[in-house]
């Protein structure tokens, strides 16, 4: 007999589907909200097209404008170039794991703030992200990629351990860091009426 949380994606006692990719929950112990988000589908996702503007540069989602960070951090004119001549958030990746002169530890010290950057940037441009963002208030973000140790937990989103955090398998860096940019923003009184209309 195959499992429930395989293949199909079906609701387990615990969480609630909301749309394809994005799942709302609570910890085994009722003390923790969860909003797990994976795949394109999410406005979270750094995939989903997203089209903001930082210095005078114009990106078409987070992938992108964090690859070409890297390319410009290690001074790779060429990869920078490629990662901005295409929308397609696969190649913005594959291109970026070729950035040249890349130093691992070097990047890992600073790529936090780079994403935490485009973030900020991303949902203050972007309205509707900016409040659907803020229609999480009150639950931790949390990256249910299965495979993706760092930015998210290791687990998939349907996968009911995902919602306990000490079976988590990573690190939740992308949800950690898009629940500090929403609770920064909700905080600024520009943004006060969208909070009252989110909740």
């Amino acid at each position: 007999m195959a499992s429930k949380y395989s293949n199909r994606k079906r609701k387990s006692e615990k969480t609630e589907e909301v749309e394809d990719g994005l799942v709302t929950g609570v910890s085994p112990d009722g003390s923790e909200s969860f909003t797990l988000f994976y795949g394109h589908v999410p406005v979270f996702s750094n995939f989903h097209p997203s089209p903001f503007t930082v210095d005078g540069v114009s990106f078409s989602c987070g992938e992108q404008f964090f690859h070409h960070a890297k390319a410009v951090h290690f001074k790779d004119d060429e990869h920078a170039a490629m990662i901005l001549a295409t929308d397609e958030p696969r190649l913005h990746k594959q291109l970026g794991r070729k950035v040249e002169h890349f130093v691992p530890q070097e990047w890992n010290d600073v790529c936090l703030d780079v994403m935490k950057r485009g973030s900020f940037a991303k949902y203050e441009q972007n309205d509707d992200m900016r409040k659907q963002l803020f229609a999480t208030a009150g639950t931790t973000l949390v990256e249910a990629s299965p495979r993706d140790r760092k930015w998210g937990i290791g687990l998939g989103v349907h996968n009911p351990k995902a919602l306990d955090r000490k079976s988590w398998r990573g690190e939740n860096c992308l949800g950690k860091l898009l629940t500090e940019v929403r609770d920064d923003l909700m905080k600024r009184d520009i943004y006060r009426k969208e909070i009252v209309g989110s909740q």
